[in-house]
């Protein structure tokens, strides 16, 4: 079995409570693309099963 470095783990983490902390506050689809593939990264080199954000909120206007 294939493990992940401990501390690639720790940066992916700190890197999705960051993201998601940014979204929280200053929502963007940007932020929220870089959260969703921090997301399915740490999920992948986990070995979990991830669900990818369906259901977004509405993109602030002005952004893509």
């Amino acid at each position: 079995m294939i493990t992940a470095h401990p501390s690639l783990l720790r940066d992916l983490i700190e890197r999705c409570e960051t993201l998601s902390r940014r979204l929280a506050t200053h929502p963007s689809a940007g932020t929220a693309r870089r959260l969703d593939n921090a997301t399915y990264t740490l999920c992948v080199i986990t070995g979990t099963r991830c669900r990818r954000r369906l259901n977004r909120d509405p993109v602030p206007t002005g952004e893509k």
